[in-house]
């Protein structure tokens, strides 16, 4: 790539590497790290961090590995972001077992994760219903002395609904109560969910009651899951009532509300 006017430096690479990560443009990204590498540009953290996150937003996991490589060619030392993105592009490409390669490789060289970094991880975990590993990256954050937030217990939550583990999701959510963790739609999507897969509608019920004493506006996922649950449960009576609370919230109902509602029926 040709550059008029004055030769950029690593600042101005780094740059634009950015903007290429923030737009998900992963190829323009890799033609400008060529580039600088043409012109004997010595790239920093900053470029590194920007081109492997330009390769996760993509969707290009063995781009974002490559560069990974490259760093650890050079001799420097990821950081925390580094890792956090690379992890984050594992996710995307639903490698889990390199995901957790890349955070014990973070463990091992003494970098300390954050939120945002167990988060992705427990989320790469739930996508392939790992729900042990997601409860070791849980026991890491609380050993590195990283206290789990909101967005990690939501995806915690969802792990445990997805492994089919209702029992543990509800133990999450009650940890957050008695930290004081806002709970938001989110936290109780993925809760009903749990529950509905669980095939425990009362207890799907509750986690509705809970909504609406905390002020939370329901969605359709929300009301969508609660009429399955009722479905499973043979609760024909407390779906149509999810369903006429829907209206009565102006929630508008989509295609798997209505399927799970006439499938309730036929119960």
């Amino acid at each position: 790539m040709q550059l008029p006017g004055a030769v950029p430096d690593v600042i101005t690479y780094s740059t634009m590497i950015s903007a290429c990560a923030k737009c998900a443009q992963p190829d323009q990204g890799l033609e400008l790290f060529r580039a600088m590498q043409q012109q004997a540009v010595m790239p920093n953290a900053v470029t590194y961090n920007s081109l492997i996150s330009a390769c996760e937003k993509g969707a290009q996991l063995e781009q974002a590995l490559e560069v990974f490589r490259t760093i650890q060619r050079q001799d420097e030392i990821p950081n925390v972001i580094t890792y956090t993105s690379l992890i984050s592009a594992c996710q995307k490409g639903k490698q889990l077992e390199q995901a957790l390669k890349v955070f014990q490789k973070m463990l091992q060289q003494g970098v300390v994760p954050n939120v945002v970094t167990c988060s992705a991880l427990i989320r790469t975990c739930e996508e392939d219903k790992q729900t042990e590993q997601a409860l070791n990256v849980v026991e890491n954050m609380c050993t590195e002395g990283v206290v789990p937030d909101q967005i990690t217990c939501n995806a915690l939550i969802s792990a445990f609904g997805k492994g089919n583990q209702p029992g543990w999701a509800l133990k999450v959510y009650k940890a957050m109560r008695q930290q004081d963790l806002m709970r938001d739609v989110i936290t109780y999507n993925a809760l009903i969910s749990a529950c509905e897969k669980g095939q425990q509608p009362e207890q799907a019920l509750e986690m509705l009651q809970a909504i609406l004493r905390q002020g939370v506006v329901p969605n359709v996922i929300t009301c969508s899951a609660l009429i399955s649950a009722c479905k499973k449960g043979r609760q024909l009576e407390q779906a149509l009532e999810v369903f006429r609370a829907m209206q009565r919230q102006v929630v508008v109902p989509n295609v798997i509300t209505y399927t799970d509602l006439i499938s309730a029926c036929e119960k």
